[in-house]
C-alpha cells in the first residue's frame, strides 16, 4: 500500500486530482504516485490485501454480503411480517405506507442508526409509532441475517472498522482528505483507528475565497440562464486557450438539482458548439468527443434503448393484459426494433386508423392477418419479421407463478425473440447502454432473492431494481467544460466557475428528516437533513469552499419557474444583482444566421409544389379537394406531404373518426335489410328498436375490449337515439327506395384519379336524392357560393349513373347537441318535405336580384362538377397558395403550425400598410 493516500469526497474528485498530480509530476523523471481513491474504495482494497496476507480468519467472513437493494428486498420482508402482526396501532398506520417511498427511508434510518447513533437511543420512553416499527423491522432483520451468516453493508462496515481498530492489515504513512464538508462519526472513528497506528491525518481547511465580484445574475427563466451560462463558458473556454494548453483548462458550471438543468446544458452546448465550429448536432453524430461532460449519471430504468427492452418486456410477457395504443405505438416506433423504419410506422399509420386506445395485442395479429386474407388487395400493415416474432411469444406457454431463474430465462428469450435492439449499428454510447442493461440482468439473477412470484411480481421488482443503477457513459480525452452536482465540486480548483439554479427553494436545500428516527436525536446529532438550520449551515460551507476554488465565479437563479415567481438564496442577500452579461440569440433562426452568415436576401413567392403525374391517385378521396377549396397551402401539406396521416391521434375514447364509421355502418346494414320507406313504416315501434340494437351491437363488436366496456355502453345507447330520431325525419319523406349505401367508386377528375365512397343514393320518382350521414356540423349552403365550399358533397355528383337525374344533394346530419336534421338542396318540392333546412333551387331561381336567377337547374349542377374539376386540376399541378376565406378554416388542419398563419397575417398587414413592397 502506498506511504501517501488521498481520500476525496467522491470519484469526480479523484480523478481530478489524479489528473493534477500527473500533470504536476509529468517533469520529473522519478516520482512516487501517490494512491487517490475514495473511502470505500480504500476501504475494498484495505479488505482484499488484508484476505491475500492472510490477516483475516476466513471463520470471521459473512457467508454473504448483501447489497443496498437485497437489502431493501429484506427489509420489505421483515416489514410486511410486522405489519401483519396484531399490534392495531401498526395495522391502523400501515394503510398510510406507500411501499417504495417507505423502504428507501427504511434503509437509510437503518444506515443513519449505524454511522451516527448508538443503540441506546432505543431505551427512551417516548418513541413515536414509526420509531417502534423502525425497532421490530431492524430486529427481525438482524435475526434473520444472523440465522444465515449474512452481513449488509452497514454491518461489513462496523466489522472492519473493529478490525482496523485491532491492528489487522496495512496502513498507510501520511492520509491526507480532501472534498470533506463534514466528518460522520463513523469516519472519525476510522481517523481515530488510523492516528491510534502511527498514521499522520491531514484533513484538508476550506479555502478564503479567491473571488472578487459579489454580484450575481437573475434571469427570468431557467432556460435564458442556462443559454447564457454555455455562451459564458465557451467564451471562458476560447480566452484561456490563447494562454494555456487546452489539456489543463476547467471550466464548470454546477448547480445544486442538475437534473433541472442537464438536458438544457447539454441542448444549448450542442446548439452553440454547432455555431461556432463545424461539428455536428448530437443527433447527427452521437459518438462525437464533445469538449464536455456531465458528471450526473441517469437511471438506467430511464434510458431509452432500456424503456424499449423494458416496454417489450411489459407488452409480450403477459399477452393478457390489455395494452395502450400510446404503449405499443411508442414500441413499434422505436429505433430499437427489428424491421425497417419506414415499414414499422407504416404500420403504426396503418393501426391509428383502427382508433383502438387499448386492446390485447394477440387479438390486434388476429384482426390484421384475417383482414388481409379476407379482403382482396389488403396487406398486414406489421412486417413479416414482427409478425413472426410475436407469433412466437404468443404461442410460449404461460407460467402462474415463476422463479427468480425461470422469470430471467423468460426475460431472455422475449428479448431474443424480439431481436432487441434491432439491427442498425448501435453508436458507442449506445452499446454501453446496452452492455450495462446486460450487466444488470446478470446481476439481478444472481440476487438472492428465493420464492415462485407471478411475471407481474417479478417484472415490480426488476423494475425497482433498473431505476436504482445509475449510468454514467464513458468519456473520451479530456473536457475543458464540465457540468456537475454542487458537492462533486467541492474540493476541486476551476478556471472559471458557473453556479446555476441558486434561488430560494434550491438552495439551501429543503430539511428532509427521517420518519422513522426520533427527531429529538436527528437534532442532537445533526444527522444529514434533519433541519433547516443544518441545512443552512452546510450550504454555507459548501458556498464558501466553492468561492475558494477559483477567481471567476458567476452565481445566478431564474426569477420564474412557470408562473411561480423565485426569489434568489438566502445566501446570495447581500450580493447585488448585475446585467452586464453578453447577450445571446438561441433561437434556431439566430442559430442558422450566425453559422451561415447570410448576406443579402431575395424573397421569392414560393407556391407551387411537385405536380402529380397524370392519372396519378389523389391522396385522401373527396377530402383533399374539400381542403383544396379551403386552403390550397392546407390541402398540399396535410394530403400531399401527409400532415394529415402521420398526426393522427388515437383518443382514449371513441373519437369522432370511429364515431361516424360506426353510424355509416348501422345506417348501411339497416338500409340493406329494410331497403325501402314502405319496408321502415311496416316496422313497429318495437321491432324497429330492437332491430336497431342487433345492428348496434353487431356493429361495435369490432371494438369489444378497445376501449372502456362503460364507454362503449354509452356510445352504444347515444347512437341508437340518434338512429331513431333520424328513422323519424325519414318516415315524413315522399316514397323513395335505396340504391346505393357505402359505394365505393373511382373517379378521374383533371387528370387524377380520386376513390370516393358515396353514402347513400336513393331514388325516388325516378330520380336521384344523394345524402351524406355527417357526425359534425356541415351547411348545404357551401354549395351556393360564388367558390364552391363543399365540395366532398359535389364530387358524389360524378358517381350517380347518367340514366338517373339527381334532383337532391345534402346532408342527414346526426349530431348529438345542434340534433338530428336533413339539410338539403333540392330542385324543387316534389322529392323532399318542405322545412326550414331544405333549400328549394327553383325558389332562388324565381328571385329577379338573386345570384340564380334564371339558372335551370341542370346548369347549377354542371357548374359544381366544373368546380370540382378546377380544383382537381390545381392539385394535380402542385398549387400550394396560401389562401384562404376565413381563420377559422384552419383551425384543424393537421400542419396548422407549418402554415405559419401569425407571419402570414404580420406579412399581409404590412403590405396593405405599405410597409413591405414584397
Amino acid at each position: 500500500m502506498s506511504k501517501t493516500l488521498y481520500i476525496t469526497a467522491n470519484s469526480r474528485l479523484s480523478m481530478s486530482l489524479k489528473q493534477q498530480m500527473f500533470l504536476s509530476t509529468a517533469q520529473t523523471a522519478v516520482a512516487e504516485t501517490p494512491a487517490v481513491m475514495t473511502l470505500s474504495q480504500w476501504w475494498e482494497q484495505w479488505y482484499e490485501t488484508a484476505l491475500l496476507n492472510a490477516d483475516l480468519v476466513l471463520d470471521d467472513l459473512p457467508e454473504k454480503v448483501l447489497g443496498a437493494f437485497e437489502a431493501q428486498m429484506l427489509l420489505e420482508q421483515c416489514l410486511q411480517d410486522a405489519l401483519q402482526t396484531e399490534d392495531d396501532e401498526l395495522q391502523e398506520g400501515s394503510a398510510l405506507l406507500n411501499w417504495n417511498a417507505t423502504l428507501k427511508q427504511l434503509y437509510q434510518a437503518r444506515q443513519l442508526e449505524a454511522e451516527w447513533l448508538q443503540e441506546s437511543w432505543r431505551q427512551e420512553v417516548f418513541l413515536s409509532q414509526e420509531s417502534r416499527l423502525f425497532i421490530r423491522v431492524v430486529d427481525a432483520y438482524k435475526a434473520m441475517l444472523a440465522e444465515r451468516g449474512w452481513m449488509d453493508e452497514s454491518m461489513l462496515q462496523e466489522r472492519r472498522l473493529i478490525w482496523l481498530e485491532q491492528g489487522v492489515g496495512s496502513v498507510p504513512k501520511v492520509v491526507h482528505l480532501r472534498g470533506f464538508d463534514e466528518i460522520v462519526p463513523f469516519m472519525q472513528r476510522w481517523i481515530g483507528a488510523l492516528r491510534q497506528r502511527g498514521v499522520e491525518v491531514v484533513a484538508e481547511t476550506v479555502s478564503e475565497s479567491l473571488a472578487v465580484d459579489r454580484s450575481y445574475f437573475p434571469a427570468q427563466h431557467s432556460r435564458e440562464e442556462s443559454a447564457r451560462a454555455v455562451n459564458w463558458a465557451l467564451q471562458t473556454w476560447r480566452d484561456l486557450q490563447q494562454y494555456k494548453p487546452s489539456a489543463q483548462i476547467k471550466i464548470a458550471l454546477v448547480a445544486p438539482d442538475l437534473n433541472d438543468y442537464k438536458a438544457l446544458l447539454q441542448q444549448q452546448l450542442d446548439e452553440q458548439l454547432y455555431v461556432a465550429t463545424d461539428s455536428l448536432l448530437a443527433s447527427q453524430n452521437p459518438d462525437a468527443v464533445k469538449p464536455y461532460n456531465i458528471s450526473l449519471g441517469e437511471a438506467l430504468f430511464d434510458i431509452p434503448l432500456v424503456q424499449q427492452a423494458w416496454l417489450s418486456l411489459q407488452l409480450f410477457l403477459q399477452p393478457h393484459k390489455p395494452v395502450s395504443f400510446q404503449d405499443w405505438s411508442h414500441w413499434l416506433t422505436s429505433p430499437y426494433n427489428s424491421a425497417t423504419l419506414e415499414s414499422r410506422h407504416q404500420a403504426d399509420l396503418e393501426i391509428r386508423r383502427l382508433q383502438w386506445s387499448q386492446f390485447h395485442w394477440p387479438h390486434l395479429l388476429d384482426v390484421l392477418q384475417k383482414g388481409a386474407s379476407e379482403e382482396e388487395g389488403r396487406f398486414n400493415p406489421l412486417p413479416k419479421s414482427l409478425v413472426k416474432s410475436l407469433t412466437v411469444l404468443a404461442d410460449r406457454p404461460k407460467s402462474e407463478s415463476l422463479s427468480l431463474d425461470g422469470f430471467i430465462a423468460a426475460v431472455r428469450f422475449c428479448l431474443d425473440t424480439l431481436q432487441w435492439p434491432g439491427s442498425r449499428t448501435l453508436s458507442s454510447r449506445e452499446f454501453q447502454q446496452k452492455s450495462a442493461f446486460e450487466n444488470a440482468l446478470q446481476m439481478f439473477a444472481s440476487l438472492h432473492l428465493t420464492g415462485q412470484y407471478p411475471l407481474s411480481r417479478w417484472m415490480g421488482i426488476l423494475g425497482r431494481y433498473l431505476r436504482e443503477q445509475i449510468h454514467q457513459p464513458q468519456t473520451v480525452g479530456h473536457a475543458p467544460i464540465q457540468i456537475m452536482g454542487m458537492l462533486e465540486a467541492g474540493g476541486q480548483a476551476f478556471d472559471a466557475l458557473w453556479i446555476l439554479g441558486l434561488h430560494h427553494e434550491a438552495w439551501p436545500r429543503a430539511a428532509n428528516p427521517n420518519p422513522f428516527l426520533p427527531m429529538r436525536l436527528q437534532h442532537e446529532f445533526k444527522l444529514p437533513r434533519c433541519d433547516a438550520q443544518r441545512e443552512l449551515n452546510y450550504a454555507q460551507t459548501l458556498s464558501m469552499r466553492l468561492l475558494g476554488s477559483c477567481r471567476e465565479v458567476v452565481f445566478s437563479y431564474p426569477q420564474w419557474q412557470g408562473d411561480a415567481q423565485l426569489l434568489p438564496s438566502p445566501l446570495l442577500k447581500n450580493w447585488q444583482p448585475f446585467e452586464s452579461l453578453p447577450g445571446l440569440d438561441s433561437s434556431s433562426l439566430g442559430i442558422l444566421n450566425r453559422r451561415h452568415r447570410l448576406g443579402s436576401v431575395e424573397w421569392v413567392e414560393d407556391n407551387r409544389g411537385c405536380q402529380l403525374a397524370e392519372g396519378a391517385l389523389a391522396p385522401g378521396g373527396s377530402g383533399i379537394l374539400q381542403a383544396q377549396s379551403q386552403c390550397p397551402l392546407m390541402a398540399y401539406i396535410d394530403y400531399r406531404l401527409g400532415a394529415k396521416y402521420g398526426l393522427l391521434d388515437v383518443e382514449e375514447n371513441l373519437g369522432q373518426t370511429n364515431q361516424g364509421i360506426l353510424l355509416h355502418r348501422v345506417m348501411e346494414l339497416f338500409w340493406q335489410e329494410t331497403g325501402d320507406l314502405h319496408g321502415l313504416l311496416s316496422l313497429s315501434e318495437e321491432a324497429l328498436q330492437q332491430r336497431l340494437q342487433e345492428l348496434i351491437a353487431e356493429v361495435f363488436a369490432e371494438f369489444q375490449d378497445t376501449q372502456s366496456a362503460v364507454l362503449l355502453e354509452l356510445e352504444q345507447a347515444r347512437i341508437l337515439q340518434l338512429c331513431q330520431a333520424w328513422l323519424e325525419i325519414e318516415k315524413t319523406r315522399n316514397a323513395f327506395k335505396v340504391v346505393q349505401t357505402e359505394a365505393r367508386h373511382e373517379l378521374e377528375l383533371g387528370g387524377l384519379k380520386f376513390k370516393v365512397v358515396v353514402d347513400r343514393v336513393d331514388e325516388s320518382e325516378g330520380r336521384a336524392i344523394i345524402i351524406d350521414y355527417k357526425t359534425g356540423r356541415a351547411s348545404i349552403k357551401g354549395l351556393l357560393q360564388d367558390e364552391i365550399q363543399a365540395p366532398q358533397l359535389a364530387v358524389y355528383l360524378f358517381a350517380v349513373p347518367d340514366d338517373l337525374p339527381v334532383a337532391a344533394i345534402g346532408y342527414a346530419l346526426l349530431h348529438s347537441d345542434d340534433g338530428v336534421k336533413l339539410s338539403a338542396l333540392t330542385e324543387d318540392d316534389s322529392v323532399l318535405p318542405t322545412s326550414r333546412s331544405i333549400t328549394l333551387f327553383s325558389r332562388l331561381a324565381e328571385k329577379e336580384d338573386g345570384e340564380f336567377f334564371d339558372v335551370r337547374w341542370e346548369d347549377f349542377l354542371q357548374s359544381l362538377r366544373n368546380q370540382v374539376e378546377d380544383l382537381a386540376v390545381g392539385i394535380r399541378q402542385g398549387d400550394a397558395r396560401l389562401r384562404f376565406r376565413k381563420l377559422s378554416d384552419m383551425d384543424y388542419a393537421a400542419g396548422r403550425l407549418a402554415l405559419r398563419l401569425p407571419e402570414a397575417l404580420a406579412q399581409l398587414e404590412a403590405y396593405e400598410n405599405g410597409e413591405d413592397e414584397a
